[in-house]
């Protein structure tokens, strides 16, 4: 999983090779909500982090993610919905 003992570069290429995994013909889920990636490297604090998680939420979908765990669940369904509304069309 994301964050477990995994650099900062390496949940980013997690996140770019995603779609990789669908060769496995199972659900992706993904939880990178408020983790390290979603903000660390910029300074921002756990409670700074809504936005890059929305970031990395919003790769996640694009990048074939089929579930996401979030702290934020209202903000993170409004990014979760545009960003399979924009990779769906």
């Amino acid at each position: 999983g994301f964050g477990f003992g995994w650099e900062l570069s390496e949940n980013a290429e997690i996140l770019r090779r995603l779609s990789e995994l669908r060769v496995l013909r199972c659900p992706i889920l993904v939880g990178m909500s408020r983790k390290r990636m979603t903000g660390e490297q910029f300074g921002w604090g756990v409670e700074q982090r809504l936005e890059g998680s929305a970031a990395v939420t919003a790769l996640a979908v694009a990048n074939g993610a089929d579930l996401v765990r979030v702290h934020d669940v209202a903000e993170m369904a409004r990014v979760v919905r545009m960003a399979d509304d924009i990779v769906r069309q």
